[in-house]
């Protein structure tokens, strides 16, 4: 099971953590957050906010694609990424004004705020071991494995048949934008 990643989505929704948390945090943290939002988003509702990819790496649970564009300082001044974020040498993110959230719904904004009251205030240290006892984890020894959001689903109540609905659903949207473009 693989969503369709919205990079514009994923860059308003960190911003919109930067902005709850007062403007900074570093990029693991946020990645992590951000992992959190869509986890809890495709428990709640069947769909993530980002639609990025799941995975462990050595120091917990992330989104592959998030954490790639926090980790670079490349960032074209007019990509979502450039736009809406400044990354600092010291690995801190920042979010610039204005927070742009036309990409996320209520909804989204309700998850990214519960988030943010549930875990913005613990550091680095605490939200890893909060993490590591989520049962999608896997230790990568070292690399990165793909975490299958069936499993984060089957971990949520969802039933095979239900799994397998939202899959059906999922490859009818991707035709749809395979068509499209």
């Amino acid at each position: 099971m693989e969503f369709i990643f919205n990079e514009r989505k994923a860059a308003q929704a960190a911003a919109w953590l930067l902005h709850r948390r007062g403007g900074a945090m570093g990029d693991v943290q946020l990645a992590k957050l951000l992992y959190l939002a869509d986890r809890r988003a495709l428990c709640d509702a069947a769909h993530p906010i980002t639609g990025d990819r799941f995975v462990a790496m050595p120091f917990g649970l992330i989104l592959e694609g998030v954490f790639d564009r926090l980790r670079r300082f490349d960032h074209a001044p007019n990509s979502p990424w450039g736009t809406l974020l400044r990354c600092g040498s010291d690995r801190a993110v920042r979010h610039c004004e204005p927070i742009c959230r036309d990409e996320l719904s209520g909804y989204e904004i309700e998850v990214l705020d519960a988030i943010h009251a549930e875990f913005g205030a613990m550091n680095l240290h605490e939200l890893g071991k909060r993490m590591f006892k989520l049962p999608e984890w896997t230790d990568p020894e070292g690399g990165t494995v793909p975490i299958d959001p069936k499993r984060v689903l089957r971990s949520a109540g969802y039933t095979q048949e239900d799994i397998d609905a939202i899959n059906e659903q999922l490859n009818a949207v991707r035709a749809l934008v395979d068509v499209l473009g």
